[in-house]
This record gives structure tokens, C-alpha cells and sequence, in this order.
């Protein structure tokens, strides 16, 4: 079909390859061809078909929206051609053009996007040596961060960021990575692989940022990192033209903060809990005391990456003491942060000319709340601790007056639906509206001078959109028309007629109403531009603003908690975490009032760098795992952390082994991805960081299961030397507290009736030797038979053990025994670690050299063989 409009589409269609074009006629927007097909299954639309031949499908335009987040789900990226000139006035095929391009990391209309989470645009240039360059935006806050890393921390990087659009090369190199990377196909766009060559790239940035070396943003100029940044800058040009005037490019500086990686921030469930949607049950949701989306957006990415320098941690506990110590003053800076609202979106859209009339109208409320703001961070106790903000909130006057004198108090959400500008702003749309308001008067009087002229009582003057403006008298009262009155509709108890009279007036009032449309859009697009000479201003106070209210967030919660302020210890001082009455910060919430058993905790060298706790399942061993890891992302996030007190040596990186899973995407079984996590941890904990690992070994045989777990606690006890705690049903492994200089052992305390078990969740010094699991599966539901069998096995286990394991006839039943009891060698199920030949106890003896040993030492040596060997 090569019809002139036909051409038109195509033209639109061909500059934006890989995306659905909306393509705007009249009140609809029409899809054609496979864009057709494809968005009628999707949105659940009619196909129909241009002339017989050609697929097409279409929706009211009022409903686009409501469409574009279904596309957008979809991982869909939709170009919208709008008509840019008025049908009326047209000569000939009135001129469209794409106004806009949507795609899922390019997002800032509050309606298509959750508000409190984080909306990123990632491009990955794949490099040489297995590196990776990232180069990633929030396009609200128009920072873009460029890094180079290796595999794993890139890998770990980006499911951290989760990002919503990945841009990749669509080369060989960049199919194979999207692959690797284990993104969602919906979540890729590939991208031209020019844009992501070095030269190039390197050549994108030059100009978008109008220097002749990026080496000045701190950045070599042969990085991956700027390639991919180039990938991303082309992107956003292509996709946000207008959107790109104050971007900022900066390093990823990993120096500054703890590196965390997806398998923390899944093990401490820091912002999503197991495979729940959203944030219910996580540690964002449960210390979140925000007022504004903003501010929530912020307090996530500050749990996912706490502060390493103590000097910045201090800064933050400054503030939120201060806030802390004056409850009128906290909640009226909240109160006011509250009523600004999502700024930082605002501003965004201000940022590229997307805002709307009640966007800046939202960013005169803010300009207007901003001196208040400022006035309450200048009293005495906020001053100090909270500079840093107060000096990046900018009240904008010129903007803010402008706003003030020339926006409507309640403005529409679009121009054309209503008033925008305020009246006695614009002396033009002042004299047009008093035409068309004196129209009304107009229509009045006219209605009543033609029922006296007349003599039809009954005679009314309308209008309406198809027929303009029309006297309407009823078909009893026709004998009775003027000669002057011409026929325009037939109605079935009505006849419309028109007069010159009123034809004249309905040319004027409706002049009037497009000439007020059409300078009401012309003045509103001086103020969209104003706004965008000031976007700059607005991001960097709105960054300002969602800091005081994620460091309220902290001050809020530690109130309502009872937190306490952690004591940082001097760098160079020795690796210690010391808590007395810990609390984990989400089950408290969760739990009823006084529930919580409180728990103390101390690692360092003299209470010792490994623990190795034991105790029953369901104990509470992993929930003092977590509480640990949760207490130290919390202090060096900045916030107060649920305890009596807390004494703190900064920690470099936190790794968890928590939690046991296939990985199916990357082909890898629960044994395989735990092993991967534990070679992270062994070769990159360093002497200042935090390793939590649960049940290590479980997901293979009972012996390689204790033999790795054992041999993992030497490495990380001689080697690495960092703070460990290790959770633990391999018994045996707590042996490690009596052979390790700084390892010591804790177990869940545990009171035994005779009907029962009841678990306290309190640690006490020492082991344990019993997993209490059966009693378990009892309160779990497992069948009575089911667990009467097992509890019966389990007896002929240790009655087996117990008897020496005779190497003739090992744990063969009696005759009495019925024979489904029977367990050939129990002992092969797990009995001691030390099961074989190579005993190490019997090894000790062997070597031992009894001459030289006294009787007193002699005597602590079987003391400690008898335990070993674990008897009562």
C-alpha cells in the first residue's frame, strides 16, 4: 500500500527499528502489520485490516497509558507518532513525527512505574580477559556510573541493580554475554555494535559532554566501562533527546562502600524475602519510615550498599541522632517532606520536557516548601550534621516565581483539558476569555429576544460539537419559523435551525476557544523550558530532599525500636562486633510485643573469630546468623541498629552461604551454586570482613559434607583470619573449638521434658550433640507412623553406635527384632566425623610421645579424647 499517509508511517516506522509504532489518526492510535498482530494479542485488541490486505488494530487515544505499561511489561519498546499539526488547518496529509519513545529503562511517568522502586537502564560492553564494562542510569537522577570488573563481581553487580533494560552489543561477543549474564530476554535490547566500538564510544561521550578526554571524570579513557557508557549515551539520545542536558557521569567507586552480592542481599533478605513479590518480609520494608517515594528508593539502595568509610558512617549516625533527639522537629521536616512528594521523578520529566501542568505544579509546591525546609535544617541542632543536604536545596526563585504568578492553582494533567494559565498572567488570554465568557451572556439574551420575536415559548439555543452552535424548536411549534431560520438537523421531535446571526457569534466564541488552547500551549511551553534550564538545580535538590528523608526514615525507626547509636572502632584497630541484647529488626515487627528472645554476640580476639553454633532445627541459628549480618549492613548504612549496645569494627565485604537452591538457569545443582558461593567467600574474604555461612556441606554426602565444612572453617580461621559465623548440624565440627586458638562454640539452648522439647532461642557457651529433628517433623505433621518409624530407627542407630560397632555383624537385629529394622552399618549414615582408619584422635596417640608427657597433662589429653569421641 503506497498511499501518502502509508509513506508516512513507514518513514516513522523504518527510524525506529525493533519497536511497536503507535501511530496516531484522529482519536485513535493505529498498529499496522506485524506491529498489529503482535499488540492485538497482547492488549486484547480487534484485528481487523486496512483495504483487505494489510493487519491493523487500534485504541482510543485517552486509553494510552493504560495500554503502553501492558507493552511495557510485555519488555516491549514502543515509539508513539503523534499528529504535530492541526487537521483542521492541514494542507493536505497533516505532518506527524514520533514524540515520544518508550522503553522500559527509560521510564519517568509516575503511572507506568512502582513508585518506590528503582527504574535502571544498564549497557554491558563485553571486553578482553573475561572483563565486563557496566555503565548504568536512573534516569530520574541523571547520574550515569561506569565501572570495569571481572565476571563474578559483574555478574553479582547486576543482579544487585536489577535493572529493567540491559543494552548489549548485537555482535557475536555481545550474544554470547547476554546469554552469561542471566538476564531476562524481555529485559535485553541489543544494540548496533558500532555504538559499543572503544573509538567510538569514547567519541559519543566527547560530545555529549563537550570535552576533548573523559579522563577528567576520573575515568581511563580505555576502559570497558566508557565504552559501555557510549553504548548508553547514544541510547538515551535516540530514546530521551531532551532528556539529556544535565546528565552526570562519575566511577562506580567500590572503595566507598561494603561490597555486597546477590547471594547477601538473597540470604539476608535485604529488599525482597525468598521468592515473594515486592518487599513484604524484607529488611527494606521493616526499618522503612519514609515519607516519599523518593526517600524509599533511597533507603534500598542504602541497604544494598552500606558505607565503608568510617568517616561517612559517622556522618550519617550525626544526622540521625540529631534527628533523633527533637521529636517536634523530626516530624515537621517529615510533615513537609511528605507534601513535596516524588520530586525526583518531577524533575526528571522536567529534565525532558515531558512535564505536565500538575508536574510543575508539584515543583512550585516543592519550591514553595523548600525555605521551610532550609529554616528548620538552620536551628542549632540540626545545622551542623545536616550541611551537607541544606546546601544542595535550591529554592530556585526565577523559576519559582514564574510558576507562582503564571500557573493555575489546580491545573489539568494535559493542556487543553482545562485552565492552565492563571488569569491576570497573559493579557491576550485575559481579553479572549472575557470573549468567550460574554458569549455565554450573549446566548442568553440572544434566546430570549428570539422567543419574544417569535411568540415559541419552548425555543432553546444549544451547540454541540458536530453541529456548532443551533435553535432547537419542536415539531408543533414549525408553523411558526422565521423566514431567516435555516434547516441544519432533523430530530424525531425537533427540528435544529441556524441563523447568520448566531453563525457570526459561534465563529467568534470558537476562534476564542482555539486561540486560548493555542496560547495557553505556547506560554505553558515557556515554562516546560524554564523548568528545563533549572532541571540541574531540581535534581540535586531533590537528591538533597530524599536524604533528610531516608536519614528521618533511620531516625523514626530507631525511636520506635529503641535502637541504639553502634560505637564505630578505630580502623586500625582489631576486627571486632560486639552486641548485647541484639534483636533481629524484622521479625521484631513482626512478632507480638516482648516475643523476641534478645541474643548478645562477640567476635573478635579475645571472644573469638569463628563461632560454630549448634542446636536443633528450628532453633534459631539462622535467624542469629542473620540478625549479625542484618546489625552490621544496618550500621554502616547508616541507621541505628535494635540492641542494647553495639561496638563495631567496619567491615570491607559481607558473604553469606544461607539458604540452599538449584540454579537451573545457569545449569547448577543446590550443591553446585553453594560451592560457588563458598570459593567467592574463601577468595575474597579478607581479615575486616563478615562471613555467615549456614549449614555448609549439606548438599552432598554426609563425610565430603563435613570434611569441606571442617576444611572451609580452618581456611577462613588461619588464613583469612576474618569474623565467622557458622551454623551447623555436623556436630563433629564443633570439635574446631577445642583445636583452634580463636574458635569458639555456641549452641541453641534447649529444654527437654518428657514429653517434649522446648526451644528458648537463647545461645549458651558450648555444643550440642542432638538436632531434635524428628520432634520437628512431629510439630511440622508428618504422620504419627511416620515419625513413631523413624524415632524407632533412630534408637537402633544409636543403640548400634553405642555398642562399639563390632566388625562382625555390625547393627544386625536380634532375634526378637522384626526385620524391616534392620540398617546395615549404620555408622556409614553418620556416627563421627572420624568414621575410617584415619581417626585424627587415634592419629594423635600414635604420634604422641609418652615420655615426654606428664601425668596431669595426660590426663586433660583422655579427658578431651573421651569428649571427642563422645562419651557421656
Amino acid at each position: 500500500m503506497t498511499t501518502p499517509m502509508m509513506r508516512q508511517y513507514r518513514e516513522a516506522k523504518d527510524s525506529h527499528p525493533g519497536m511497536l509504532l503507535l501511530f496516531r489518526m484522529g482519536d485513535f492510535y493505529e498498529l499496522f502489520e506485524d506491529d498489529a498482530v503482535r499488540a492485538a494479542g497482547l492488549l486484547q485488541l480487534t484485528l481487523t485490516s486496512r483495504d483487505g490486505t494489510m493487519p491493523m488494530a487500534g485504541f482510543p487515544h485517552m486509553q494510552l497509558d493504560a495500554y503502553l505499561r501492558r507493552l511495557l511489561q510485555a519488555g516491549l519498546r514502543v515509539a508513539v507518532c503523534e499528529q504535530v499539526e492541526d487537521a483542521s488547518q492541514a494542507k493536505g496529509l497533516v505532518r506527524r513525527e514520533v514524540t515520544r519513545v518508550v522503553t522500559p529503562g527509560t521510564l519517568t511517568e509516575d503511572d507506568l512505574l512502582e513508585p518506590r522502586a528503582s527504574n535502571r537502564l544498564l549497557a554491558v560492553a563485553p571486553a578482553p580477559g573475561g572483563k565486563l564494562g557496566l555503565a548504568w542510569v536512573e534516569v530520574a537522577q541523571g547520574t550515569i556510573r561506569l565501572a570495569e570488573m571481572d565476571r563474578a563481581g559483574g555478574l553479582d553487580l547486576i543482579g544487585l541493580l536489577d535493572p529493567a533494560e540491559v543494552l548489549v552489543p548485537d555482535n557475536t561477543a555481545g550474544r554470547a554475554e547476554s546469554l552469561a549474564l542471566g538476564v531476562r530476554e524481555d529485559r535485553l535490547t541489543r544494540r548496533p555494535d558500532w555504538q559499543f566500538e572503544r573509538e567510538g564510544a569514547r567519541q559519543t561521550l566527547r560530545e555529549r559532554f563537550g570535552v576533548s578526554t573523559v579522563a577528567g571524570f576520573g575515568v581511563e579513557e580505555d576502559s570497558p566501562g566508557v565504552t559501555a557508557a557510549g553504548g548508553l549515551v547514544a541510547y538515551l539520545k535516540e530514546t530521551l533527546p531532551a532528556g539529556q542536558a544535565h546528565l552526570e557521569l562519575r566511577p562506580y567507586e567500590t572503595g566507598e562502600l561494603v561490597r555486597l552480592d546477590e547471594a547477601v542481599a538473597r540470604g539476608l533478605e535485604l529488599v525482597r524475602a525468598g521468592t515473594r513479590e515486592g518487599r513484604e518480609g524484607s529488611l527494606w520494608e521493616a526499618i522503612d519510615r519514609t515519607r516519599t517515594a523518593m526517600g524509599s528508593r533511597l533507603t534500598r539502595d542504602w541497604l544494598l550498599a552500606p558505607l565503608a568509610g568510617r568517616a561517612a558512617v559517622a556522618a550519617r549516625h550525626d544526622a540521625v541522632e540529631a534527628l533523633l533527639g527533637d521529636d517536634t522537629l523530626r516530624e515537621s521536616l517529615r510533615a513537609r517532606l511528605k507534601e513535596i512528594g516524588d520530586l525526583e521523578r518531577v524533575a526528571a520529566r522536567a529534565g525532558s520536557l515531558r512535564a505536565g501542568p500538575r508536574d510543575l505544579a508539584a515543583v512550585r509546591r516543592a519550591l514553595a516548601l523548600a525555605p521551610e525546609v532550609l529554616s528548620l535544617l538552620a536551628t542549632e541542632s540540626l545545622a551542623e550534621p545536616l550541611a551537607p543536604q541544606a546546601a544542595r536545596i535550591d529554592t530556585c526563585p526565577e523559576l519559582a516565581d514564574l510558576l507562582n504568578r503564571g500557573l493555575a492553582d489546580d491545573p489539568p494533567a494535559q493542556t487543553g483539558e482545562g485552565l492552565v494559565i492563571r488569569p491576570g498572567f497573559d493579557s491576550e488570554i485575559d481579553e479572549l476569555r472575557s470573549a468567550r465568557e460574554g458569549g455565554k451572556e450573549w446566548l442568553a439574551r440572544y434566546q430570549a429576544a428570539e422567543i419574544t420575536r417569535t411568540g415559541i415559548s419552548s425555543l432553546k439555543v444549544g451547540y454541540n460539537s458536530v453541529f456548532g452552535y443551533y435553535i432547537e424548536i419542536t415539531h408543533a411549534q414549525t408553523s411558526k419559523v422565521p423566514p431567516d431560520y435555516t434547516r441544519r438537523q432533523t430530530l424525531k421531535n425537533a427540528e435544529r435551525y441556524i441563523t447568520p446571526e448566531l453563525k457570526d457569534h459561534e465563529e467568534k466564541v470558537l476562534g476564542a476557544e482555539e486561540r486560548i488552547k493555542a496560547r495557553e500551549v505556547e506560554l505553558f511551553g515557556q515554562m516546560r523550558q524554564t523548568a528545563l534550564n533549572h532541571a540541574a538545580s531540581l535534581r540535586n535538590t531533590a537528591g538533597a530532599l530524599a536524604e533528610l528523608d531516608a536519614l528521618a526514615g533511620f531516625a523514626e525507626f530507631s525511636r520506635e525500636r529503641g535502637c541504639v547509636r553502634p560505637e564505630l572502632l578505630p580502623d586500625d584497630g582489631a576486627p571486632i562486633l560486639q552486641v548485647t541484647e541484639g534483636r533481629h529488626p524484622v521479625l521484631e515487627g513482626l512478632l507480638p510485643g516482648g516475643t523476641l528472645v534478645p541474643n548478645d554476640l562477640a567476635l573478635g580476639p579475645d571472644d573469638g573469630m569463628l563461632l560454630l553454633i549448634t542446636g536443633p532445627n528450628m532453633g534459631g541459628k539462622s535467624v542469629y546468623l542473620r540478625q549479625a549480618g542484618l546489625m552490621v549492613v544496618l550500621a554502616q548504612a547508616g541507621c541505628f541498629v535494635p540492641a542494647k549496645s553495639c561496638r563495631l569494627a567496619l567491615v570491607d565485604r559481607v558473604f553469606t552461604r544461607i539458604g540452599a537452591g538449584d540454579d537451573l538457569n545457569r545449569a547448577r545443582s543446590t550443591f553446585m551454586a553453594e560451592m560457588i558461593e563458598t570459593a567467592a567467600i574463601l577468595n575474597g574474604a579478607t581479615a575486616r570482613s563478615l562471613v555467615l555461612l549456614d549449614e555448609i556441606g549439606r548438599g552432598t554426602s554426609t563425610y565430603d559434607g563435613v570434611s569441606l565444612a571442617w576444611a572451609i572453617c580452618e581456611d577462613l580461621h588461619e588464613r583469612a583470619g576474618c569474623r565467622t559465623l557458622c551454623a551447623t548440624h555436623y556436630h563433629e565440627l564443633a570439635q574446631l573449638a577445642e583445636r583452634m586458638p580463636r574458635a569458639r562454640a555456641l549452641r541453641v539452648e534447649v529444654r527437654e521434658t518428657a514429653k517434649d522439647v522446648l526451644f528458648l532461642y537463647r545461645m549458651r557457651p558450648g555444643s550440642t550433640d542432638k538436632s531434635y529433628g524428628i520432634h520437628v517433623a512431629a510439630r511440622a505433621g508428618v504422620p504419627a507412623a511416620v515419625v513413631g518409624r523413624a524415632r524407632a530407627l533412630l534408637e537402633e542407630l544409636e543403640r548400634t553406635y553405642r555398642a562399639g560397632n563390632r566388625a562382625d555383624g555390625v547393627g544386625e537385629a536380634s532375634s526378637q527384632e522384626p526385620p524391616q529394622t534392620v540398617i546395615k552399618n549404620p555408622r556409614l549414615i553418620q556416627s563421627s566425623l572420624f568414621a575410617n582408619s584415619q581417626d585424627p584422635v587415634l592419629e594423635e596417640i600414635r604420634a604422641l610421645d609418652l615420655a615426654r608427657v606428664s601425668g596431669p597433662e595426660a590426663l586433660e589429653l583422655i579427658t578431651r579424647w573421651r569428649r571427642e569421641l563422645g562419651a557421656k
